[in-house]
């Protein structure tokens, strides 16, 4: 599980957010293409796992999804490092399940290019749904734990710290949408609000003193709560 018991080199962590980002963004732009231009012209039926590729279409589509997810697990690898939601159990917990959650939805993207001509409701396929399923429940869960640590810790605010809220929420609404022709709506809005997420942490890679003293003196029985030090001062 990742840990973010140590910041790591904002250098670094920015390296991971664009990474993340290309990702994100790619995954976005491919939801909406199969959402807009794919599925109305398509004459693959919907009882089929490829729909709405062909069998073999869909080998590329699945393979170029699991590139965008590696991507896309590097910057959460990057986010889970930075120290914004910093090192306490919920910290790691959240950060930790919301990578294997994506590393989940590589493996997932994977094994479904084995069940490719099968209808939905064969055992094969029904076992690859779960998958996908269980991943987008362990980002859901991830993302809340690592959004309240987020907030508590301090290390961003305003837009930057309702991003990790938004992404869990997002995850959350995939689980609910899988079984429906709007599931590449639904990826779409899941990709960018990680790439608001991946934004935030390009742009604010790591805590800062001014920012987590600017929160203990907003706040300061809350900041001491999620172990800020009571006697931060501003200068």
């Amino acid at each position: 599980m990742a840990s973010n018991s140590q910041s790591a080199n904002p250098v670094a962590v920015r390296a991971a957010a664009l990474v993340g980002l290309v990702g994100a963004a790619a995954s976005a732009a491919l939801g909406i293409v199969v959402q807009a231009a794919v599925q109305p012209w398509t004459a693959v039926s919907d009882d089929r796992w490829s729909y709405p590729w062909t069998p073999k279409q869909y080998v590329g589509f699945s393979l170029l999804g699991a590139a965008v997810d590696l991507l896309i697990a590097i910057g959460l690898v990057g986010f889970a490092r930075s120290g914004i939601a910093r090192s306490r159990r919920a910290a790691r917990w959240g950060t930790g399940l919301a990578v294997a959650g994506t590393v989940a939805l590589t493996v997932a993207q994977a094994c479904s290019i084995l069940v490719r001509d099968q209808p939905v409701d064969n055992g094969g396929a029904g076992a690859v749904s779960a998958l996908f399923g269980a991943a987008a429940v362990l980002l859901a869960v991830g993302f809340v734990l690592a959004g309240v640590a987020t907030w508590r810790h301090g290390a961003w605010t305003g837009w930057r710290a309702a991003t990790p809220f938004a992404v869990g929420a997002c995850a959350l609404a995939l689980v609910g949408l899988a079984p429906t022709k709007a599931l590449p709506s639904a990826v779409s809005a899941f990709s960018l609000s990680l790439v608001a997420l991946f934004i935030a942490l390009d742009t604010h890679p790591a805590p800062t003193e001014g920012t987590l003293a600017e929160r203990a003196v907003r706040n300061p029985a809350t900041t001491r709560r999620a172990g800020t030090p009571a006697d931060v001062t501003v200068a």
